[in-house]
């Protein structure tokens, strides 16, 4: 009987049980093309937070630079307080000033009248002149022989495009010019007036 027939292990067989796990995977077939890709999966899945960074730094850098605004233009001209036709109360006007130049984009001409209970703001979206009764709310707030001073300047607001005297909040005003026309003063006594009795 030989040593095969004793179950004795050939020398070939014998070399095989002695190589290690790793020797034993090396010898399967594919397994080159499968270290190779693993090898590539590994690197690469390293680069990639780093190659995200990069990226999402240079984004944020472009998204949050800030564009410069060009300077608002003054008004030319004065606010006047006046009549409008016929010399009734309500035809009491103010009137508004021209813009030096265009205004750029974002920016409005803004109307503030201080009044004995505050100050409120004002878009003005069309040019000309502005009736006193037209202003929303105004005549409510006041009584007899009250006061109100009213300036205008130009100023950048913030939000959606407000509309023809539209009130606008302290807070959305980002910027206002840097010069202002001096301001003119009206009176109210049950409807307006320019001087005072």
């Amino acid at each position: 009987m030989n040593r095969k027939q004793r179950g004795a292990a050939t020398k070939e067989e014998q070399a095989r049980a002695e190589r290690g796990w790793f020797d034993r995977l090396r010898s399967q077939p594919g397994f080159r093309t499968a270290f190779v890709a693993f090898c590539l999966t590994v690197v690469l899945g390293v680069g990639a937070p780093a190659a995200y960074a990069l990226w999402s730094s240079t984004v944020t850098a472009n998204v949050n630079v800030p564009t410069a605004k060009p300077p608002l233009p003054g008004l030319s001209g004065d606010v006047r307080c006046g009549w409008n036709g016929i010399p009734l109360f309500s035809n009491v006007i103010i009137t508004q000033p021209r813009p030096a130049a265009a205004l750029p984009a974002g920016a409005v001409t803004i109307m503030i009248i201080d009044e004995p209970r505050g100050q409120n703001t004002y878009a003005l979206t069309t040019s000309g002149s502005v009736r006193l009764v037209d202003v929303p709310g105004l005549e409510n707030r006041l009584r007899w022989g009250n006061g109100l001073t009213i300036s205008m300047t130009t100023a950048y607001v913030s939000g959606p495009a407000p509309g023809h005297l539209e009130s606008i909040d302290a807070s959305r005003i980002l910027e206002q010019a840097a010069q202002a026309p001096s301001s003119t003063n009206a009176y109210y006594y049950s409807s307006f007036l320019c001087n005072p009795l």
